[in-house]
């Protein structure tokens, strides 16, 4: 019996053949390309790095010199997306859920291709995303071989200057001055890179870490800072709701954050019920939290230099203790000036191009 994965998308688009990259002639060209940070060298399967041992005990109070390194690192993130003239990057790679629903447990696996373009100078950007479910499809016999019929969205957005031009598949929609997309883009699990590394993988599945101008990390929340072997570590405290504390340990390399580690800490009734905490009650809440808290997710990830700036090349993401299953792996090329597609800011091109097409090079491998 012959396995054959198909997709029920009826798009125009040339990649509505499905994203896995034994299918796909967009995606298989990304196992043989290069980008600018290769030197003309293929890239080859990437390896997680070794864990960096963060511990929460060891942090001391960061100095004012700690909170300028800290903060120009994390105002580097910022910048990536004006590295260049034009910029653009093409992500592939796997998502999981699982988790348990109302009656059952619930597994989602997808593969994704993100595709990003930004031209600086006339203020535009390009946006594409095929999300394909690989998990639990539907199979069919027919012809004496069982095709498996799979979920697949395929969204595609280019804002030139205040004004949106949005596709949904085979639909196009009425162009206008907000995204009417926005929300179907998160729930895809889109990521701009440099959000996702200092993100946790739950909050990349639900779309969080998708806008580049809204930074996943506050340099107002450092609490500490250590050195681990070559690393310097930074803790971040966030506390979204009264009643629990999340804290962030980011390991730094050269600069970049290659690690964030997650822990979570339910307060003590007694802790929320003080309105007006002293300095001595704060710090004493806080080294229970530090004491108490359950690491609950990992972001590692591997950054190669540009002529200007370090870019994410590399990003796996996993829950190691929450109340989902998550994991991402996501492979990132990127491109500066004229390796950009012009075609990619192109009205005329909304439902023509897939997300590998940013890239004149992967876009011209597949005419």
């Amino acid at each position: 019996m012959i396995l054959t994965v198909l997709v029920t998308s009826q798009s125009t688009s040339s990649v509505a053949q499905g994203i896995d990259a034994t299918q796909s002639p967009r995606l298989s060209a990304t196992a043989n390309t290069t980008h600018p940070t290769d030197s003309g060298n293929a890239v080859a399967p990437r390896k997680a790095p070794t864990a960096v041992d963060i511990q929460l005990k060891g942090f001391q109070t960061p100095g004012e010199d700690d909170k300028k390194q800290i903060e120009q690192w994390l105002l580097e993130l910022d910048l990536v997306p004006m590295l260049a003239d034009r910029v653009a990057f093409a992500a592939t790679g796997t998502i999981f859920f699982g988790g348990k629903g109302n009656e059952s447990h619930i597994s989602n696996l997808r593969q994704f291709a993100i595709g990003w373009s930004l031209d600086n100078r006339e203020d535009r950007e390009r946006l594409l995303v095929i999300n394909q479910r690989v998990l639990g499809p539907e199979v069919r016999d027919l012809d004496q071989s069982q095709y498996m019929f799979s979920t697949t969205s395929e969204l595609d957005r280019l804002r030139i200057k205040t004004q949106y031009h949005e596709a949904n598949g085979s639909q196009r929609l009425e162009p206008g001055p907000t995204s009417k997309l926005q929300d179907k883009l998160e729930r895809s699990n889109t990521f701009f890179p440099t959000r996702a590394v200092t993100a946790s993988p739950i909050s990349i599945w639900q779309g969080r870490a998708m806008n580049r101008s809204n930074p996943s990390v506050n340099i107002d929340r450092l609490l500490g800072i250590q050195r681990i072997g070559a690393h310097t570590v930074a803790l971040f405290e966030y506390r979204p709701a009264d009643f629990y504390v999340f804290l962030e340990g980011i390991a730094f390399l050269d600069g970049s954050p290659v690690q964030c580690d997650s822990w979570r800490q339910i307060r003590r009734d007694s802790d929320i019920a003080k309105r007006d905490p002293t300095p001595e009650q704060i710090q004493a809440e806080r080294d229970f939290v530090r004491a108490n808290a359950t690491r609950i997710s990992r972001i590692q990830s591997i950054w190669q230099k540009t002529d200007t700036h370090a870019v994410p090349v590399w990003i796996r993401g996993i829950t190691l203790d929450d109340v989902y299953d998550v994991e991402l792996t996501a492979e990132i090329r990127w491109y500066v000036n004229e390796q950009v597609n012009p075609l990619t800011f192109q009205v005329e091109t909304l439902q023509q191009l897939g997300p590998l097409a940013v890239s004149r090079e992967l876009a011209r491998r597949d005419e």
